[in-house]
């Protein structure tokens, strides 16, 4: 349970980046955006 919790963090954090652009190019939040 705290596993699955601390990756769905992890992948959250990634997928942000760390001043909120994605990481990267071409994912599917980036893809969604425009």
């Amino acid at each position: 349970m705290i596993r699955a919790l601390l990756i769905t963090a992890l992948l959250g954090l990634a997928a942000c980046g760390a001043d909120g652009e994605p990481i990267r190019p071409g994912s599917a939040e980036d893809v969604a955006a425009q």
